[in-house]
């Protein structure tokens, strides 16, 4: 418009332009003490020129693993998607309506939670010196890292090992053993815990080796000792003593002990008797603890096997000497006066216990048990020896007196009388009936123990040189004894000539308790005879087992010196009888077995 009031116009066009948006601080919170558990929120301020409505976005990003966590202003952390030391990004952006933007990012670092120890033991939670002891521990770690444990052990309160989880044995009695564990998650150690603190205790003794000996104790006369064969081990070095508990026949003993090596570790023989079955048991302390008891073998007491001390046995009047186990040279040495070619001296062991009739089996007995006498010398009576019977007639008696006893039969008879043949079915050291005693037996039985050709009250004695033959009721052994108070033969025969023979036990027996075992009559054994018996060592020989000839023993009424010796030996045919003469009659044996 001028000043004359004249108007003027023009349209102007202006746009109005949009201000973009503007982030002020963005924050996370709680930004220190976050856990891979934490809950995270995240919080912008932001400002637009435009007063508009404006769009805000979060997102959330792990910056280690590059892994998208998820959206909006929360998050809640888990192991499974962040570990310690992870930096948690959140990111916002903010849009107004015109798609202008701004945005803004910021990070917290997870921390890392200590692992957490919760269980720390010793086993074994008893220990004792030669003991081993473990660690055992346990941690957890809620971030779910790997967690090792490291184990320190303190002995007597100092520091003994780290690392191991195993340590001993060989710690004193008394030593305290305490278990450290320290956990680690791979960042950092945890809290250590401790175990309760375990003392080695005393160490039970280990167990004794223990045996009972005799083993074939003799009843009354044998101690029975429990002894230790090897003791019991201490770990500790104390020294060990033993308690014992003796049993007999499975029964708890009660009676009287005695001490041999300890106290308690002996049953005196006198507590003994036959056929009972004794065991001991072994039980080691060292005065604190006692260790596990050993049971020893069992032993059976034998009944004794002395012609003294018996067992005595007497059957249809025939009284026998028992005689032990043992070994002895049989035969004769070069130098013995008298000896024959066929006398090999050799060892011989007879392991098991026999019995052997005191006297020479008389007419009356004979007489009893096969109702027949076939003595030649019938005048002398009947406690006189039969005689003139052949082998298989005195081994019927046997076989008869067996079966009349009820005991095991050695042979097979056939027959009666003079007629009557008999073989042996049961070998004699085997079987347990009447039965001739073998050759060795014989020996055995009429040496006594003595080494001699004769037995005698002073130790045994031997003819003297020139006596081989010497027919004198002078003639004397060489340590004095004199012959005829000991055997009937040529010197001091009855001079009549019916009979010849004597009456059974009228001179002296020998050491077993025997007599007659030289002179009156020869005796038959079980054995065939062999002219060479060798000089090598026998266990219970018997014999051939096949022969025409049997062995017979000991001389008879008319027997020259030489021919009294315990191992003179001659050969007779089995059926040879002398009816005529009457030389040969017999003793009976049988096997002991004490079962």
């Amino acid at each position: 418009v001028d000043i004359h009031g004249n108007f003027y116009t023009q349209d102007v066009t202006s746009t109005v332009l949009n201000i973009a948006p503007s982030l002020d601080s963005i924050a996370i919170s709680p930004n220190t003490g976050v856990v891979t558990a934490s809950t995270l929120l995240c919080q912008a301020t932001y400002t637009d020129g435009d007063a508009e409505v404006l769009n805000i976005d979060y997102s959330w990003k792990n910056i280690n693993t590059g892994a998208d966590l998820g959206s909006g202003d929360t998050l809640t952390l888990s192991p499974y998607n962040t570990s310690p030391q992870d930096p948690i990004s959140c990111q916002a952006i903010v849009e107004d309506q015109g798609g202008e933007r701004a945005s803004a990012a910021t990070t917290v670092e997870v921390e890392n939670q200590l692992p957490e120890a919760s269980w720390s033991e010793i086993t074994p939670s008893q220990g004792y010196v030669d003991d081993a002891f473990s660690a055992y521990g346990f941690a957890t770690d809620a971030d779910n890292d790997a967690v090792t444990l490291t184990y320190r052990w303190y002995v007597n309160n100092s520091l003994y090992a780290v690392g191991t989880d195993t340590i001993g044995p060989g710690f004193s009695r008394g030593t305290k053993i305490v278990l450290e564990v320290t956990p680690n998650d791979g960042y950092d150690d945890g809290v250590a815990l401790e175990s309760s603190p375990l003392f080695v205790r005393n160490s039970k003794p280990g167990s004794a080796q223990v045996a009972l000996a005799p083993l074939q104790p003799v009843e009354t006369q044998d101690d029975l000792v429990c002894k230790i064969t090897k003791g019991a081990a201490d770990a500790d070095g104390d020294v060990i003593d033993y308690t014992f508990q003796w049993y007999v026949d499975g029964t708890v003993w009660t009676g009287a002990t005695s001490n041999t090596a300890y106290l308690g570790d002996t049953i005196p023989g006198s507590e003994t008797r036959g056929w009972e079955i004794w065991r001991c048991e072994a039980t080691p302390t060292d005065g604190s603890a006692t260790g596990n008891a050993t049971l020893s073998n069992t032993v059976e007491i034998r009944i004794i096997c002395d012609p003294e001390l018996g067992p005595n046995l007497t059957t249809q009047g025939i009284d026998f000497s028992c005689i032990g186990e043992s070994g002895f040279l049989m035969g004769s040495t070069s130098s013995e006066v008298g000896r024959d070619t066929d006398e090999d001296l050799h060892p011989v062991g007879l392991n098991q216990d026999f019995f052997i009739s005191k006297h020479e089996i008389t007419q009356l007995q004979f007489e009893t048990v096969l109702g027949y006498n076939p003595s030649q010398w019938t005048a002398c009576g009947g406690d006189c020896p039969v005689e003139g019977v052949h082998w298989h007639q005195a081994a019927a008696f046997a076989n008869e007196l067996s079966f009349q006893q009820g005991e095991e039969q050695c042979y097979s008879c056939a027959g009666s009388g003079e007629d009557v043949v008999c073989d042996v079915v049961v070998e004699p050291y085997v079987c347990t009936g009447y039965r001739l005693p073998t050759e060795a037996e014989w020996e055995y039985a009429a040496r006594a123990d003595a080494s001699h050709a004769f037995w005698t009250s002073n130790g045994g004695g031997s003819l003297n040189s020139g006596n081989e033959e010497n027919c004198s009721t002078a003639a004397m052994l060489s340590d004095g004894t004199l012959m005829v108070d000991l055997m009937w033969f040529c010197a001091n025969h009855p001079t009549n000539s019916n009979p010849r023979t004597s009456p059974v036990g009228s001179l002296s027996a020998n050491g077993f308790l025997l007599h007659d075992m030289h002179g009156n009559v020869m005796e038959w054994t079980h054995d065939w005879y062999q002219a060479n018996l060798g000089n090598s060592a026998v266990l219970n020989p018997s014999g051939p087992a096949t022969g025409s000839q049997k062995v017979v023993k000991g001389g008879y009424w008319f027997s020259l010196p030489e021919e009294l010796r315990a191992a003179s030996r001659r050969p007779f045919h089995e059926y040879y009888q002398a009816s005529t003469s009457g030389i040969i009659g017999f003793r009976i044996a049988k096997t002991y077995i004490d079962d």
